[in-house]
């Protein structure tokens, strides 16, 4: 497990598939260095996330939220402990 490491987010967008997202970071130039990097965790500062509109939430903002089931009978309540 490697120590966690910033980087400059330089540009973004959607990849192919589910949960792909192709990534430009400062200071990986090469292939090399960004294949080292594949499969890493991307986590963002609190302070730094984006501007929301209304009604818009981030994922880990669902964190210590209700959850009820709104169907008879109730199959689900409490709290959402972590998010996937």
């Amino acid at each position: 497990r490697r120590a966690p490491r910033e980087f400059e987010l330089l540009s973004g967008r959607k990849g192919p598939g589910n949960g792909v997202y192709l990534l430009r970071v400062e200071g990986v130039t090469s292939r090399e260095q960004a294949a080292a990097l594949k499969g890493s965790f991307l986590y963002v500062r609190r302070e730094m996330t984006p501007d929301l509109e209304e009604g818009e939430i981030l994922v880990w903002q669902l964190e210590g939220l209700q959850v009820a089931c709104l169907r008879r009978p109730v199959l689900l309540d409490g709290d959402v402990d972590s998010v996937l």
